[in-house]
């Protein structure tokens, strides 16, 4: 099969016409301060956890992490597995404060977390304590360590 001129003609504008909106969407669109960015990856996180998007939480944590004696893997591992079949989730972040000292951070506030385990299980809410420690990796911001996260509880 070969392309003909009017087909790359065709590809090359609808690749020209993505790329510039691409280019257009990123300069209109201002760069978050650090202490901007960290807040929004927080409540990002906490949306991706109660989504059960653990690839997505894996992304946000550095290789190093370890939480509660599990390592980064296999903490996505139990999110995966645990979050496989929340109905009804939502989280929502309380007295957000965020903290920035170079290439560090930390993010700390209330939880609450509502999902239901099933599809006509009742309603479960927890809530807790969290604080996550951030440092710019590759420019990017990783959650290094999670600490005070109380164990959710049955409200």
């Amino acid at each position: 099969m070969q392309i003909g001129t009017r087909e790359l003609v065709i590809g090359v504008a609808i690749a020209g016409v993505v790329a510039g909106g691409f280019t257009v969407r990123r300069c209109m669109r201002p760069k978050l301060s650090d202490r901007d960015q960290v807040a929004a990856d927080t409540r990002s996180l906490a949306s991706e956890i109660v989504r059960g998007r653990a690839s997505k939480v894996g992304a946000r944590l550095a290789p190093e992490l370890t939480w509660r004696g599990m390592a980064r893997d296999e903490l996505i591992d139990n999110l995966r597995a645990g979050t496989f079949f929340w109905r009804d989730g939502s989280a929502q972040l309380s007295r957000l404060e965020v903290t920035v000292t170079g290439p560090d951070a930390s993010s700390t506030g209330d939880y609450l977390l509502r999902f239901r385990r099933s599809g006509d299980a009742p309603l479960e809410t927890h809530g807790g304590l969290f604080e996550l420690t951030w440092h710019k990796q590759g420019g990017r911001w990783r959650v290094t360590r999670a600490d005070r996260i109380e164990l959710p509880r049955q409200n």
